[in-house]
């Protein structure tokens, strides 16, 4: 025994145990691509029986699809339309809106011009009164109209 025990020499060098970890993460990733595959073709088969099932219903679906095509087309073009009309009566809206403000901006402004001239008059009958009117006051009621204060002129008229 001793003669065979001498003669038994393994060496092992850097090369070798690399490739031998290299056989075997190419043998792990092709275990793992073959599992892919099973998947992937259990899914395929189960796609096919899907289609096989559904053969008669898809079928009509292709046949309406022309149809179908031609009413979106129809229903795009009516809703660019309607767009199309809405942004022209927004443009109109915002015309008319421009113009409204204006014209009461300019109406304001005569207004507030009355309401002064219509204040100034007042204090000078007023003032006429005081120095050349009559003692009796309780049977004058004397008006003032304010443009800013709304609330007052409604209560006032009540």
């Amino acid at each position: 025994m001793n003669i065979l025990m001498a003669n038994i020499n393994i060496s092992l060098s850097f090369k070798s145990i690399a490739w031998f970890f290299i056989w075997i993460l190419v043998s792990i990733i092709l275990i793992y691509i073959i599992l892919i595959l099973i998947r992937s073709y259990k899914t395929l088969k189960k796609v096919m029986k899907i289609v096989d099932d559904k053969h008669d219903q898809i079928d009509k679906v292709i046949d309406e699809l022309p149809s179908i095509t031609k009413n979106v087309t129809t229903i795009s073009t009516e809703v660019a339309h309607g767009m199309q009309s809405f942004h022209n009566t927004v443009d109109n809206i915002a015309i008319t809106s421009e113009n409204v403000t204006e014209t009461i901006a300019e109406k304001s402004e005569n207004f507030s011009k009355i309401a002064s001239l219509m204040h100034v008059i007042s204090m000078l009958k007023e003032l006429f009164e005081k120095y050349f009117g009559e003692d009796d006051k309780e049977t004058d009621k004397n008006v003032i109209i304010d443009i800013d204060d709304q609330d007052s002129f409604d209560k006032n008229n009540k």
